[in-house]
């Protein structure tokens, strides 16, 4: 189910609709867009993500871009980067002001790139498998900072609800 219904409204489990809602998986992009999950069915679904920021904490996967490795080339991203190469999880899309309408842009674009290439990569799904459970690091979030809650959306939490299934 990718979509909120009249039951997940009631608190009941999006998947199995008979157990109490224990859960959300929300879409960083669409706040109507959202999954309810009792214990069980969450726990069925794998681990997703921890995301925590790269300087703040110590960290298993580093999901930001990285530099270049020869001098005048961009930096390294998802869109051209392979595992486990520096940057094979960053964000090819780069906010050019600090705007909700900016960030809800660059978000749409990498969610695109990533079911794009989780599609066409024969390697890429397991690769991004293998970052199930672990803590991923970006630069826009803080350890204090949550999401949904009072941090603001990353790239990263575009990652996680694609490992929990919602797209």
């Amino acid at each position: 189910m990718n979509a909120r219904s009249d039951d997940d409204a009631n608190g009941t489990c999006g998947d199995c609709g008979r157990r109490e809602t224990a859960h959300v998986i929300q879409c960083p992009i669409d706040e109507e867009r959202r999954l309810d999950l009792c214990a069980d069915c969450y726990d069925d679904r794998g681990p997703g993500i921890e995301i925590c920021h790269i300087q703040d904490s110590e960290w298993d996967v580093d999901g930001t871009r990285a530099e270049p490795q020869i001098n005048g080339l961009g930096e390294r991203h998802m869109n051209n980067t392979a595992f486990p190469a520096p940057g094979w999880l960053g964000n090819p899309h780069e906010m050019e002001e600090n705007t909700e309408v900016e960030r809800w842009r660059v978000l749409k674009a990498f969610k695109e790139d990533l079911m794009q290439k989780v599609r066409e990569d024969e390697f890429f799904p397991y690769h991004l498998g293998k970052v199930r459970g672990k803590r991923v690091a970006c630069r826009c979030r803080s350890d204090t900072e949550t999401w949904p809650g009072d941090g603001d959306p990353c790239h990263l939490d575009v990652v996680h609800a694609a490992l929990l299934g919602l797209y």
